[in-house]
């Protein structure tokens, strides 16, 4: 996931590009707790982590990261 986010900005980011907005899609499984699922709520917690911490990062580029979490 992270290398497409990566690629993603290349693309978009500004002065080349015109910006945009990437949307991320990960399982809510780190939201709910379900048992014996440990390491697949954490891959989808690190989802959430990475649209926010990387969607304050590129604002400046004109670039949002949203993230959508699908049961």
């Amino acid at each position: 996931m992270r290398n497409a986010v990566q690629a993603a900005f290349s693309v978009m980011a500004r002065p080349h590009g015109d910006g945009g907005c990437v949307v991320l899609v990960a399982a809510t499984a780190a939201l709910t707790g379900e048992t014996g699922l440990a390491a697949y709520a954490t891959a989808c917690e690190g989802a959430r982590a990475l649209a926010r911490v990387v969607g304050r990062s590129w604002g400046a580029h004109g670039i949002t990261l949203h993230w959508v979490g699908a049961p």
